[in-house]
């Protein structure tokens, strides 16, 4: 659900940070812009904005997500920053190649390739860094990482049917019925909702177990 920050942190981007020749456009037209055209094609000073932005929500993303998993594991993380470093670490690093196809493809933000660097190699190195981290504390056994990375794909796999009954059954109705501006914050939450919703609901359901085993497997491991 932290995705969510996505939306005021673009909305906020577009308007203070409007590129020249998109002056005067109200936001839906810019967003219409932006989607047909890269980023550097309205300089590097849009492009550098578009960094910062996709940074702090990593940031934010990372952070809010660390910190629930740390309420649940407190008990065998002994250094909360360190959890929150690794795992904001693991989101940061896709932003490189993230804002690489931002920067450089037409139509960066957003389109087929970013969701899915952000969703599946996003997650999947974001668990790498943690597996890492509970290596360090003695917690070898890794299937949960693989279990993770499964979960991500499912939940990416799920939410296409829910983006396709939406942009099916309901986008024309919607588009006719509301404000443009109404209607890109829609068209927005109907993306990430259903996609970043069941990726953190099946990555979460299909590593649970396996993880908690993995830390009680330790600790008698430990004890004895």
């Amino acid at each position: 659900m932290s995705f969510l920050f996505m939306i005021p942190i673009s909305i906020l981007q577009l308007t203070l940070f409007t590129p020249s020749p998109l002056q005067g456009l109200s936001l839906p037209e810019i967003l219409e812009h932006a989607a047909s055209s890269g980023a550097l094609d309205y300089g590097w000073g849009f492009y550098l904005t578009l960094l910062t932005g996709h940074l702090l929500l990593y940031l934010l993303v990372g952070t809010v997500l660390a910190g629930g998993q740390y309420k649940v594991l407190a008990f065998i993380i002994p250094n909360r920053i360190q959890w929150t470093f690794l795992t904001v670490l693991g989101l940061e690093l896709i932003l490189l190649g993230d804002l690489l196809y931002t920067g450089l493809s037409t139509g960066g933000v957003p389109g087929p390739f970013e969701p899915l660097l952000i969703g599946l190699g996003g997650g999947s190195l974001m668990a790498i860094m943690q597996y890492l981290y509970l290596r360090s504390l003695g917690i070898k056994k890794g299937k949960w990482v693989g279990l993770w990375i499964l979960g991500i794909l499912t939940g990416i796999v799920s939410s296409f049917a829910c983006i396709f009954i939406y942009e099916y059954f309901f986008i024309d109705p919607i588009k006719k019925s509301v404000s443009p501006l109404a209607f890109v914050v829609m068209d927005w939450l109907s993306f990430i909702l259903p996609y970043f919703t069941l990726i953190g609901f099946f990555a979460g359901l299909f590593s649970a177990k396996p993880l908690f085993a993995a830390i009680t497997n330790q600790q008698n491991a430990d004890n004895k």
